[in-house]
């Protein structure tokens, strides 16, 4: 972890902490931390959990953090393509209030990444980030699950 990330020690601190402890205590199903270039910047793996439609899957995203955090959310991008409601195809960013209205400055890295790896196993069609998506979810389910299995399959593997 260099150092150099940012000169606000909060950052620094809060940042170093979180990563400690997720290395203690690591989310069921992901693996995360800093890049090798930056703390500001993490690796955050995602195993699609057995049973789930992304089960045998392997998903890498980037948790991406500004100067003011943690008082302002950082962005989580998904770099594996997925079929997802709550995904955006175009940029992988995930949507979910937790990096909008429901952020908070105690919100912590573990609780973002186990939303996220919620939202693998159950999807949340109702504030969804590609419209269709969800109302595919909704209303043809069977097709959806198709999808992203087959997605699964093409692109986490």
């Amino acid at each position: 972890m260099s150092s150099n990330s940012s000169s606000n020690p909060t950052f620094t601190n809060r940042l170093r902490r979180e990563c400690l402890d997720l290395q203690q205590n690591p989310v069921p199903f992901t693996c995360a931390g800093p890049t090798a270039d930056s703390l500001k910047q993490w690796l955050v793996v995602f195993e699609g959990m057995p049973g789930s439609l992304y089960e045998g899957g392997t998903f890498f995203a980037l948790l991406t953090f500004d100067d003011d955090y943690p008082f302002t959310p950082p962005t989580l991008e998904f770099k594996t393509r997925i079929y997802h409601c709550n995904i955006y195809q175009s940029t992988g960013l995930v949507k979910h209030d937790i990096f909008d209205k429901n952020w908070s400055p105690t919100v912590t890295i573990r609780q973002i990444i186990q939303k996220v790896a919620n939202l693998l196993v159950q999807c949340e069609p109702d504030h969804c980030a590609m419209k269709e998506l969800g109302l595919q979810y909704k209303h043809e389910r069977s097709d959806y699950e198709r999808m992203a299995r087959l997605w699964t399959i093409n692109f986490a593997r």
